[in-house]
Order: C-alpha cells, then sequence, then structure tokens
C-alpha cells in the first residue's frame, strides 16, 4: 500500500469502517511509515477534540427573531407575480397555433439579443455593453479587466481606431494573438519588422579564356561583401569544358548588389530569385518562449512552497521538460534569424562554347562526335559484363576439365 492509499482510506480507519483485510494493510503502512503515521495521530487528535466540545443550546426566541427578519410578505407578492406573468404566458401560448409562433419567434429574438450583449454571440447585434458587475466601478481592475472578460465570455469595449503601426504588428501577427479579447503574454503592440528569407540562383557564362579569372573575381567580391562560400565543386563536362559551382551566403542587405556584381562576370544564361516570409512563423516562436518562460517562472515559485519529495521531483521533471522545449524553440529561432540576416546565392559559372550555327551544321564533326559517344558507350557496357564473362569461362573451364577425365 502507498501513502496515496492509505491518505484515502485514513477517515474510514479512524471511524473503524473497514473490513479485517484492509485495516491490516494500513496497520502495516502504518508501521513502516512515519509520515502517515504522524498523520494518523493528528487525525486522530482532531476527532477526539471535536467529539470532546459541549453542545451549545439555542437561546429563547432565536428562532422566532430569525423568522421575523425575513421579508416573507415581499417574497410572497413576488411569487404571486412571477406566478401570474406564467399564467398569462400559458394561456397566451394556448389560444392557437399562430399566436404561439409569434410568442416563440419574440423569445428567441429575446434569447439572441442577451446572448449578444453578454457576448456569447459576438458579431450577430454588434456586442452591447458588459454587465455591471465586471465594470470598473465595482472594483475590478484596468488590467485585469480584459482577462476577466474573457474568461466570462464577454465582449470587449470598443477601442479607438488602430496607428499605422498597430495595423501593421496586427496583420502581421498570427491567428489567435490578435484582438477580440484574446488573453496573450506577447506584447501586441511591438513593432516586427518583416521577416523574409532571399534566394537567388544565377548560371552564367564567361568569357573566352577568362574562365578562371571569373571564378577569382567571385571569390574576391562574396569577400569584399562581407559574405562567405559555403560549397564550391569545379567538374568537366562531356565536351571537354569546365564547369564551377557556388554555394554562397552574404548579408541581406548586400544581396542586391553582390548580385549585380556577380551578374556582371559573364553572359547570364538563366537568373532566378525568390522570397520566403517568416515574420509569423517569427512571431509564434518568440510568443512561444516567452510563454514558456513565465511558466518557468511559476513553476519555480511553487517548487519553492513545495514540501514532500514527491511533489519536488515531479515539478524538476516538468521543469526540465520545459527547457527541454524553450532550448529547441530558441534553436528554431536563431535558425530563421540566421536566414533571414544571411541571404543565400547559388552561383554557376560555365566555361566558353563555341556557338553552334544552325544553319551551318558540321557533318564531320557531328559524326566524330557520335563516334566518341558509341565507343565510350561499348567500354562502359564491356566494363560492365567483364565479371560475368570472367565467371562464365570458369564454369566452362570446370565443365570441360571434369569430361576430360
Amino acid at each position: 500500500m502507498t501513502c496515496d492509499d492509505l491518505r484515502h482510506l485514513i477517515s474510514l480507519y479512524i471511524d473503524d469502517e473497514l473490513d479485517a483485510e484492509q485495516r491490516a494493510l494500513v496497520e502495516e503502512h502504518l508501521d513502516s511509515c512515519e509520515e502517515c503515521s504522524l498523520l494518523h495521530r493528528q487525525l486522530e487528535q482532531t476527532v477526539n477534540l471535536c467529539a470532546s466540545l459541549e453542545e451549545i443550546p439555542v437561546p429563547d426566541g432565536f428562532r422566532q427573531s430569525v423568522i421575523d427578519a425575513l421579508p416573507l410578505k415581499k417574497h410572497a407578492r413576488a411569487h404571486s407575480s412571477r406566478r401570474g406573468v406564467f399564467g398569462v404566458l400559458h394561456k397566451i401560448m394556448g389560444t392557437g397555433q399562430r399566436r404561439a409562433l409569434a410568442v416563440a419567434a419574440a423569445a428567441l429574438v429575446l434569447v439572441i439579443a442577451v446572448n449578444s450583449s453578454w457576448g456569447t454571440l459576438p458579431g450577430l447585434l454588434g456586442g452591447l455593453s458588459a454587465p455591471s458587475f465586471m465594470m470598473k466601478s465595482e472594483g475590478v481592475a484596468p488590467a485585469a479587466e480584459p482577462e476577466m472578460r474573457a474568461a466570462y465570455g464577454l465582449a470587449q469595449p470598443a477601442m479607438p481606431p488602430p496607428s499605422p503601426n498597430e495595423m501593421m504588428t496586427k496583420d502581421m501577427a498570427p491567428a489567435g494573438m490578435g484582438s477580440g479579447g484574446i488573453a496573450t503574454s506577447f506584447d501586441m503592440t511591438q513593432v516586427i519588422e518583416r521577416q523574409v528569407i532571399r534566394r537567388a540562383a544565377l548560371s552564367l557564362e564567361a568569357e573566352k579564356g577568362r574562365f578562371d579569372e571569373a571564378n577569382r573575381q567571385l571569390v574576391m567580391t562574396v569577400e569584399s561583401f562581407g559574405g562567405i562560400i559555403l560549397d564550391s565543386n569545379t567538374y568537366t563536362d562531356y565536351d571537354q569544358k569546365r564547369i564551377a559551382h557556388y554555394s554562397i551566403r552574404v548579408p541581406q542587405e548586400k544581396f542586391t548588389q553582390l548580385v549585380a556584381q556577380i551578374e556582371s562576370l559573364g553572359k547570364v544564361e538563366s537568373r532566378s530569385m525568390g522570397t520566403q516570409d517568416v515574420t509569423e512563423q517569427y512571431i509564434d516562436l518568440q510568443a512561444s518562449i516567452t510563454n514558456k518562460l513565465r511558466h518557468e517562472e511559476r513553476l519555480l515559485e511553487i517548487l519553492a512552497q513545495a514540501k514532500t519529495v514527491d511533489e519536488i521531483l515531479r515539478i524538476e521533471t516538468e521543469l526540465n521538460r520545459l527547457r527541454t522545449e524553450v532550448d529547441s524553440l530558441k534553436g528554431r529561432l536563431r535558425y530563421l534569424e540566421n536566414e533571414v540576416q544571411m541571404s543565400s546565392i547559388n552561383v554557376s559559372i560555365r566555361e566558353w562554347r563555341q556557338p553552334v550555327d544552325p544553319s551551318k551544321p558540321n557533318l564531320l564533326k557531328d559524326l566524330w562526335d557520335a563516334l566518341i559517344r558509341s565507343t565510350r558507350n561499348i567500354v562502359v557496357f564491356l566494363g560492365q559484363i567483364a565479371p560475368y564473362l570472367a565467371v562464365a569461362w570458369f564454369v566452362w573451364f570446370l565443365v570441360v576439365t571434369a569430361r576430360k577425365k
């Protein structure tokens, strides 16, 4: 039996309402657990103290004085008035189907009006003002009023027209974090700049004999703009012309200038540029981190008040889980910030090729190219089947040798 099980049975044990098996289990646990034994002694002392208290007799005339103080006549008149109203409604409802439908329609309109005024049906009738008991005059603090309105489902009071900065912030805010009385720990009045990831891909052809020079200028230009080259490789294609690929990161404010400088290194064969707006994700992550940090502060306050080892362990487990989530969210936020601050550019530089004039086909060159490609294909095919040929020859050799014997 655990301590939690005993706490549920301790009152029944003191009142002698347990069967023999359960009572034996409780007594065995009390003998082995000092904390539960102390709890049992305290409860038993409390029960004995309550049982030892003397009954105090009610003074004479107390009952009659309470009855005389009750407003029985007013209550009777109000009850009679309500009974009269219900009686009239009953008569109206029982005088015909058309009148009953009319009364039902009026009742439906009344219900919608009441619900709209209380904020449970916002937008149907414009949301009338909240009940008087929720106003500031009744002692509700101004800072707590929006939260209390949201808790009771009441409509929020009309707000003044937002400023241009507030409108920008509202447009960028994710769903569930804007106006309308929804409580949030994220400061929605803070103006958040657009968080945009910019990317570009360029394909260039270097001028004749300037392939190496174009690559050197590219590296120097990237360094002068404060960028970095993450990856680069150079290879030779089928017609023995070199191609170089670069993966570049550059500060966002230098993105446009660097693209223009790279395009000046050769003939632009293709260009693609794009952006990705991650403002909503950025705000979501910031709001989630803020909320979880406030949750962590609250858990630390509760941890300082914990008294048992079980409570401390459970709170520390929740704190570890919460801190892991915060670290993960911060990592995603840093990744987004890095993607926004450093734009990506992929560059491909191709060595100059002799342009082909379609009006003057070169038959000899085409024949030679076809012969080279065919020869290459035959060599590759022979290389692929060579192991199988070797195995087949070895099997054939064993078969012929066995027949000779």
